[in-house]
């Protein structure tokens, strides 16, 4: 049943918003033609006003009468575009409406899978918006058993699909900074009977807005953080930033300048790895050198012994590469850049090496490939070749 109050709930916000101000009987009309409506019930008056004040406690959106005429219309609807928790609930809710109401949507729209944690999540903002305490058995991935804990929930996160809830242990954190506890980590939440008092000071958006994640241990300050990221990479940082704070400060056919400011952690240094060669950290050094050792461990780990490679350029253990050969495992690359087959040079294009060379390849076949793997796309929009400069032009969007 709760599941069908929250669908009429939505059918009500977004019928408001695009109708505009109606009355209870226009809303009724539409009501009984809705296929939300799926039981065929009239919108009773009192029905009516129960999803009013239901909607104004879970949303904060406030749906009031004008006297004048009768109609009914939502009066802060800037807030539902607003962000943040209210913005998530609605555009959760909605798709979740749209695919109930197409039910052959359901096999060809593919959700992530995601922990248990949602099972608390009700727990805890409810004790969250009631200021009450909650009883927490709780084990972290470094603990050999579970535990009860007393905390005082400050704030909710969500991060790389897990909740974690922000809080501060009754007794022994009175005095500290809220500390991160998984939901899906949690055994058990149970709202206590008492109550706590949300320091005036805490401001959520102000508390992450130097962290990175989730991880941060005492002391660490922020500090200004400088990386330079390939052309093709670059564009999914546009697209999806890694931090608010994020800022591109120069951009070039090869490679854009990123900086941001926080407290670099494991969490950074995590997603920055998972760019791989891609990306390299400028600034500061001692990040830097964090990666590095990072970095040297790798190479130990997935050390192998070098092959056994002919002399002859553009060749690999005596056999002439063709295109089903993957070229991963050169041990001369410089060879085959330079080669006098076109063919070698046209796979090595195709693959990223050398573009800098090969930009300027007398060639157009070769240049055609840099150009598609969007190398030094401003040069190619005057490139001699037709065929060169349309891709370029794709490219950019011309």
């Amino acid at each position: 049943m709760a599941k069908n109050y929250f669908k009429s709930y939505i059918w009500l916000l977004e019928t408001l918003q695009s109708k505009g101000p109606v009355t209870l009987k226009e809303l009724q009309d539409l009501w009984m033609r809705s296929s939300v409506n799926d039981e065929g019930k009239e919108l009773a008056p009192r029905t009516f006003a129960n999803h009013v004040s239901a909607i104004a406690d879970i949303f904060g959106i406030d749906i009031v009468c004008n006297r004048s005429d009768n109609t009914y219309y939502i009066e802060n609807e800037s807030d539902l575009n607003g962000g943040g928790v209210r913005e998530w609930l609605m555009e959760a809710l909605s798709l979740n409406n749209l695919i109930n109401e197409s039910a052959g949507l359901r096999t060809r729209i593919l959700f992530e899978s995601e922990p248990s944690s949602h099972r608390f999540l009700s727990t805890i903002i409810r004790a969250i918006r009631d200021e009450k305490m909650i009883v927490v058995n709780y084990q972290a991935f470094t603990m050999h058993t579970n535990r009860d804990y007393l905390l005082e929930p400050y704030c909710l996160k969500e991060y790389k699909r897990r909740w974690y809830l922000f809080a501060r242990h009754h007794l022994l954190l009175k005095n500290k900074e809220p500390h991160a506890f998984a939901l899906d980590r949690m055994h058990s939440v149970t709202i206590s009977e008492e109550a706590f008092k949300l320091p005036k000071s805490f401001d959520a958006q102000a508390f992450f807005s130097n962290r990175y994640g989730i991880a941060q241990f005492a002391g660490e300050k922020p500090a200004r953080i400088k990386i330079k990221v390939g052309a093709r990479q670059a564009n999914y940082l546009r697209t999806l930033p890694m931090h608010p704070s994020q800022k591109e400060t120069e951009q070039t056919d090869e490679y854009s300048i990123f900086t941001f400011r926080f407290a670099p952690n494991y969490d950074f240094i995590h997603d920055i790895l998972a760019i791989g060669d891609e990306v390299e950290i400028l600034e500061p050094a001692v990040l830097r050198e964090d990666i590095s050792k990072i970095v040297n461990k790798l190479k130990k780990k997935y050390a192998m012994e070098e092959p056994k490679v002919t002399k002859k350029k553009g060749v690999y253990l005596g056999l002439e590469p063709d295109d089903d050969y993957l070229y991963g495992t050169f041990s001369d690359t410089d060879a085959l850049v330079d080669s006098e087959k076109v063919e070698d040079r046209i796979r090595m294009a195709k693959w990223g090496y050398g573009v800098d060379k090969l930009k300027d390849d007398p060639d157009p076949r070769v240049r055609l490939e840099v150009a598609k793997g969007e190398y030094y796309v401003q040069q190619f929009l005057n490139d001699p070749d037709p065929e060169v400069r349309a891709a370029a032009r794709k490219i950019v969007g011309e």
